[in-house]
């Protein structure tokens, strides 16, 4: 999964060519710590490993620049309206989806599944058979968007959409895959998540995308603390081997000082 976003691919070509890699420019989230938290209950525990939220109010442009428009068309992307723009370029930028909700349908989120089918309509139009084993986005009750894969209908931002909910999880792999191919919607969002992401991204993700929409908007405002549930995450792992283990394997001879380099760079 490093490598499906442009910010991963850097980070594989400084390790090659030795060179620094950039640190990402976000924005602190620590201004923002005072704020009323987001409401976020993630009742599955199983599927659902940490989701991250934030509210911003007072947008007023509507449009992403040009250059970034160009961007994401040379990436296979239209442009849309800026809210929904800055997920798909973080999205293609970082590796991690992110979904931006209209703060006037969803004020609050809840993860879960539901014990019976019922039919959703997705942000395509097409109405879409949801089984228990499907994992929703809710917002007091009402689904809003199938996790991990698209978002509903009504939930999305509009032109005349002034304030937002912004959404950047984690969810487990296999289900997002086994759901996507169940609905047969295979979304860019999805096809990342059945990788397997870091949940460690998450938070970068939503600093960055407030840094872009405050350098294009310099009204929107930040009206919630960074939100931040999280049910579980990968601990750090040490794994020992030594420099003829690599040597057996790669056919050459590394040094053990190039081999620390390497996979510290990574």
């Amino acid at each position: 999964p490093d490598l499906w976003g442009h910010y991963g691919i850097a980070r594989e070509f400084a390790a090659l060519a030795g060179r620094p890699l950039r640190p990402m420019d976000t924005a602190d989230s620590s201004r923002w710590d005072a704020l009323p938290a987001v409401s976020i209950d993630i009742e599955d525990k199983e599927l659902a490993y940490r989701y991250t939220g934030l509210r911003v109010d007072n947008v007023t442009v509507k449009h992403s620049p040009v250059n970034m428009r160009i961007r994401l068309f040379y990436c296979g992307s239209r442009g849309i309206n800026l809210l929904t723009d800055l997920t798909n370029y973080l999205m293609l930028e970082m590796g991690q989806p992110m979904h931006a909700f209209d703060a006037r349908r969803v004020s609050k989120v809840e993860v879960r599944r539901f014990p019976k089918s019922f039919t959703f309509r997705t942000l395509d139009g097409v109405d879409r058979e949801i089984d228990e084993n499907t994992l929703m986005i809710c917002s007091g009750g009402e689904p809003v968007a199938i996790a991990g894969v698209m978002g509903g209908e009504g939930s999305m931002t509009m032109d005349d959409t002034t304030s937002l909910l912004l959404e950047s999880a984690n969810f487990d792999g296999v289900s997002v895959r086994k759901t996507s191919t169940r609905l047969g919607l295979r979304t860019d969002a999805s096809i990342r998540y059945e990788k397997i992401l870091d949940p460690e991204m998450t938070p970068d993700a939503i600093r960055r995308y407030v840094k872009l929409l405050e350098d294009i908007d310099a009204g929107a405002r930040v009206v919630s603390r960074l939100s931040d549930v999280k049910v579980r995450g990968f601990n750090e792992v040490t794994l020992a081997f030594d420099q003829a283990f690599v040597d057996r394997y790669t056919g050459i001879a590394i040094s053990g000082d190039e081999i620390e380099h390497t996979l510290t760079a990574l």
